[in-house]
């Protein structure tokens, strides 16, 4: 896990041309939503972080490798970050659900169940 800590959104005191602004904790957040040659730009929030030193090296050199900015890296990053989060905690919701097997009395029932409908196949009248 990394140790990312989110240290202050980047606050703008007045609204540009193609701007839009949120609230987020009280505060004006800046972010833009726009088209550029049909494609439709996602609202963006800047932000700071603080890495460790080494950390940020490698994902410099990552960046460059990957000819990306480092902001499209911890962009691309966070994502992945996120999904991986969502898709474990859904995963753990899962097998909560399914962690309750039937019981002997419950397994009965549909034994049951199944041997009524074989029947209902075999003489439907």
């Amino acid at each position: 896990m990394s140790c990312l800590t989110l240290l202050r959104v980047l606050v703008t005191p007045r609204e540009k041309p193609g701007e839009r602004f949120l609230v987020a904790d009280g505060k004006n957040v800046r972010y833009t939503i726009g088209r550029k040659d049909g494609i439709t730009i996602m609202a963006s929030v800047k932000t700071a972080i603080s890495i460790e030193e080494s950390l940020f090296e490698k994902a410099n050199e990552l960046a460059r490798k990957l000819k990306i900015s480092r902001s499209q890296l911890f962009a691309k990053a966070t994502a992945e970050y996120v999904r991986r989060h969502e898709n474990k905690m859904l995963l753990e919701r899962l097998n909560e659900v399914y962690a309750d097997a039937p019981d002997a009395e419950e397994r009965a029932l549909c034994e049951e169940m199944m041997h009524l409908h074989q029947q209902g196949w075999k003489d439907p009248w």
